[in-house]
């Protein structure tokens, strides 16, 4: 309060001049400098606590020329005077109270905590103290302020020290930011660390600028990156606390009092090593987080040979009190997250832990600490809905640098059937449950049955001693088509097989059983040599139906009841190659008779219910009309309706060529093409052989027929492409159409139409066809009064092979005009030269049929009427504009 001078006298204390009037709000009560001059210039330098003066626990007696000097609380200087007033001790960090305080001898680490009062931020677990040495080397002392305030760690305080404790801020901070940087590590060979004992087993350190976390050992960091984020960043130098060490440990020469904590946890950095510390001290429920994997974590730890020690141990356990240790200085412990499996797990250094994988709830390494019987490891808490549960396998490395294989069934094991040991390093492999499984590796794992065929649960099961077929197989195993008669063992050894016959009917009734052995085989058949077919959907029940030729879709509907009206239902049948076909339930029910569905075996056939807009009965008008347009059908409408509701023709129209494509029709026409060249296949094969007789009478016959199989070979790949190009003109219906609708309505030609028929009106065509045996089948231009005799001239006339008494022509109307059955004058037949010909008729030559045997006449008659029909097709086409 007021600085001044005072006259010195005999016996003048300290006390006498520093009272509670000197003392400011801001006063340091813990650390006061008295410098006392002397003559021959060894001054003296005391420190101490004002506070104590004033408490009358410590006074001395003052000198002349003594100097008092008092300082504002948390009183540090950038570099403390520890040369002159060494007797003080330095506080620095998340404090109430930081700064310099007046060191006494038998000062205690706990009461100048308590004097500097830690707040909430400060790191609990970790601070030290940086003890100068002789020889300007320092000493670095570890502890936990949590253990000292407790009052189970404490430590006496020396002149000089200086006590840092450290903010979780600034660590998170210091984390954050070595993640951003690349991060240098310490090499093992090079660290130069050993274990320390108790706190005071310490060395010496020159040149601190900070204390980093202890490096882990090779490997560890290298394997927390892969998995956990931060693990290389807490192996670091610059992860742990503030400061950074940027040189080797070994080249700085001290002894790191720590634990390195490293993973998924709350509180990633290092630990004090203190007596009391043990891994529970660590593995706390706050320091869990909720991707911490419990069951696997990991301790490195220098022994004190310099070597390396490695253990695994499982969080959960520590956790429970069912495992503990003591931990030592320099232990390094990686957390790692939930489902934590490295491509290869270091069963090399973490020997003591097995690996689950597959198909189970928590796939991963899992600690443990010697064997364990399977039971323990399969539970049903691991298996998943999708986890085969009656083969499973185990990898497992034997001393010598073998690996054996194992097989085992999860539920032989639930069920307490089966059980044995799970050693440390073991591979757990659960599989995915698999619809089908016709090949296994018995090489590796030769404890196991296969099981395929017609049977619900195909697949691999593990073999143990005592397993039967009964075991595997039962009564819900048997499908509908599965044959219950008679069913195959194949007994596999290492140079045959045997195959060994039973019947499944017996085998469920328990009338007898099978004892399997390993790599067996076992094969269950079909019912039906065919497979069923399947009718679902909206029936009443699900059917299988079995196949026989010639099966229709009529019957399979006969088998089930519908579950609503035929006019909202449709059929989807479902090919075995994946191919749909999709069938109008009341189209299909009013043309059954015109129209077969034939059923393949293996057809699916599902009953669905029709979308809003589908299958609505409708007339189409296109063409030369005014208004061409989809037209709603309705019962009773005619062609004429039909052309009125569309404006009636067009001027340019041409209705003597109006066609109209009937649906049923179409599908008809198609089937009898199909028959007649399947027919026609079928005779040719009969009918091609060469007479067999050498008689020279005949060599003339056999050359024909040579000259004709060519010509049939031709004819069928011909017919067999004109069948799909000229398919849109099937279907046609021949009408005589009047030039007006006036004139239409009192026509024969004015037919009922029916849903989905098709009415073109062409404009007038400019052109006749010509096609058959002329020398060029053509298009010719149409000129008005032009004849057929004409129409060949401009075609270069007919053939050699053409026969004019069977030619005829294919009107634009969609008849069929000829000679045949008509008479001219007297005896003499007319002759279809002079026939006129109308815009878009076609004129059809076709060749001399050669009397060879039955068989080629049937062959030549059946590609006529084939013939036939695809030019009346090609008329619809051409007129269609397609």
């Amino acid at each position: 309060a007021r600085p001044e001078i005072f006259a010195h006298r005999e016996g003048m204390k300290l006390s006498s001049i520093l009272k509670s009037d000197q003392i400011l709000i801001d006063t340091n009560l813990n650390y006061a400098e008295l410098t006392r001059v002397r003559l021959d210039g060894k001054d003296e330098y005391i420190t101490f606590r004002p506070s104590e003066v004033l408490e009358g626990l410590w006074d001395m007696e003052l000198g002349s020329r003594d100097i008092l000097r008092l300082h504002k609380i948390a009183y540090a200087p950038e570099k403390p005077d520890f040369d002159r007033f060494k007797n003080a001790v330095l506080i620095n960090g998340p404090v109430q109270f930081p700064g310099l305080y007046a060191w006494k001898e038998g000062m205690k680490l706990s009461s100048l905590q308590a004097l500097a009062s830690i707040v909430l931020d400060t790191n609990q677990v970790y601070a030290d103290i940086v003890r100068p040495l002789p020889g300007g080397k320092s000493q670095l002392l570890t502890f936990a302020p949590r253990e000292v305030a407790a009052g189970d760690f404490d430590l006496e305080l020396m002149p000089k020290d200086s006590v840092r404790f450290y903010s979780m801020a600034a660590m998170e901070e210091a984390k954050a930011a070595a993640r951003e940087k690349p991060v240098v590590q310490t090499p093992v060979g090079e660290a130069g660390l050993v274990a320390g004992g108790a706190a005071g087993d310490t060395a010496a350190v020159a040149g601190i600028s900070g204390i980093s976390a202890m490096p882990p050992p090779a490997g560890a960091a290298a394997a927390g990156t892969a998995q956990t984020g931060n693990a290389a960043a807490s192996g670091s130098g610059a992860a742990g606390l503030p400061g950074s060490v940027s040189a080797s440990a070994e080249s700085q020469g001290f002894y790191v009092e720590i634990v390195n904590v490293s993973g998924p946890v709350a509180y990633e950095g290092p630990y004090a090593r203190t007596p009391s510390l043990k891994l529970s001290s660590v593995v706390t429920v706050d320091q869990m987080l909720s991707n911490t994997n419990l069951d696997y974590a990991e301790l490195s730890r220098r022994k004190t040979d310099g070597a390396w020690e490695y253990l695994s141990f499982s969080p959960r356990m520590v956790l429970t009190g069912e495992f503990d240790l003591d931990l030592r200085a320099q232990d390094y412990i990686r957390f790692v997250e939930l489902g934590y499996m490295p491509e290869k797990p270091d069963f090399d250094r973490f020997g003591n832990a097995y690996a689950l994988l597959g198909a189970v709830r928590n796939p991963g390494l899992y600690a443990m600490t010697g064997s364990l019987p399977l039971s323990d490891v399969i539970t049903t808490e691991q298996l998943l809905g999708a986890t085969d549960i009656y083969y499973a396998e185990i990898e497992r490395w034997v001393p010598g640098g073998r690996t054996e294989f194992l097989t085992f069934s999860p539920l032989a094991v639930l069920l307490g059937e089966q059980d044995f040991k799970v050693f440390p390093r073991d591979l757990v492999r659960l599989r995915a449950s698999e619809t089908s499984v016709t090949e296994h590796d018995f090489t590796r794992y030769p404890n196991a049955v296969l099981i395929s065929g017609v049977v619900r649960h195909q697949g691999r099961y593990a073999w143990y001693e005592g397993l039967s077929l009964a075991d595997l197989v039962s009564a819900d195993d048997m499908l509908i088509d599965t044959n219950i008669d008679y069913a195959e063992l194949r007994r596999r050894g290492f140079s045959d097989e045997a195959v060994n016959s039973f019947s499944p009917k017996a085998l469920v009734e328990g009338a007898f059983d099978i004892e399997l052995q390993p790599r067996d085989l076992v094969v269950f058949y079909p019912k039906y040599f065919n497979k069923p077919v399947t009718i679902a959907g909206a029936v009443q029940e699900n059917k299988v139906i079995p196949y026989y030729e010639g099966l229709e879709l009529s019957t399979v509907l006969r088998s089930v009841n519908l579950g609503k009206s035929i006019d909202t239902l449709k059929a989807v049948i479902t090919k075995p190659s994946g191919e749909r076909q999709t069938v109008y339930l009341e189209n299909y029910y009013r043309k059954q008779s015109a129209s077969k569905v034939i059923l393949n075996a293996g057809d699916s056939v599902a009953i669905e219910e029709l979308l809003p807009e589908e299958n609505l009965p409708v007339v189409t008008v296109r063409g030369a009309v005014k208004n061409p347009q989809t037209l709603a059908y309705s019962e009773g409408m005619k062609l004429m309706d039909a052309l009125k509701s569309a404006g009636g023709y067009e001027t340019r129209a041409y209705p003597y060529g109006l066609v109209l494509i009937r649906k049923t029709a179409a599908e008809t026409q198609q089937k009898q093409v199909d028959r007649l060249i399947a027919q026609l296949e079928a005779a040719s094969a009969a009918g091609a052989a060469l007479p067999a007789s050498t008689d020279s009478s005949l060599s003339s016959a056999a050359a024909v027929v040579a000259n004709l199989q060519i010509d049939l070979a031709v004819q069928r790949a011909k017919l067999g492409s004109l069948r799909q190009l000229y398919k849109e003109g099937f279907g046609r219906i021949s009408l005589e159409i009047p030039e007006t609708l006036e004139a239409l309505a009192g026509s024969s030609s004015n037919i009922m139409l029916e849903r989905d028929d098709l009415i073109f009106v062409p404009t007038t065509p400019s052109y006749v066809m010509v096609s058959g045996q002329v020398a060029d089948q053509n298009v010719v231009v149409y000129r008005e009064g032009m004849t057929v005799r004409q129409a060949l001239a401009e075609s270069g006339w007919i053939s050699a092979e053409a026969d004019m008494a069977k030619a005829y022509i294919v009107r634009a109307s969609g008849r069929l005009d000829s000679t045949e059955g008509k008479r001219g004058f007297l005896w003499f037949r007319p002759t279809i030269l002079k026939y006129s010909l109308q815009p878009g008729d076609t004129v059809v030559v076709p060749s001399k049929a050669v009397k060879v045997s039955v068989a080629w006449s049937y062959i030549k008659d059946g590609l006529s009427v084939v013939s036939t029909i695809l030019t009346s097709a090609l008329t619809a086409v051409t007129l269609l504009g397609l």
